[in-house]
């Protein structure tokens, strides 16, 4: 336990409460309780779908498990494209 002032506490009260996140998905997933690992068959990949219109992505997030299927129809009027870099983060 750390002993902070009255000042630094609210400082540091201040800068969480201003990070916005409203962009942020958490996904847990249920681990076998013998193993600690996921249990086999529950993975369930679905056809999601990320509709382009008024030149922003409806819904704004989308969260999307690994292997689904994901169609980006554009309901703009004019051509543009969708483009996705994979960002490895190290864990």
């Amino acid at each position: 336990m750390a002993v902070r002032s009255p000042a630094v506490a609210k400082q540091e009260k201040s800068a969480r409460a201003a990070v916005d996140a409203s962009d942020i998905v958490v996904w847990l997933k249920p681990l076998d309780p013998v193993t600690r690992s996921e249990p086999e068959g529950t993975a369930n990949p679905k056809k999601f779908r990320l509709v382009q219109h008024n030149k922003s992505f409806q819904p704004h997030v989308l969260v999307v498990p690994v292997g689904s299927v994901v169609d980006f129809p554009n309901h703009d009027p004019f051509f543009h494209n969708v483009f996705s870099a994979v960002r490895r983060e190290a864990i």
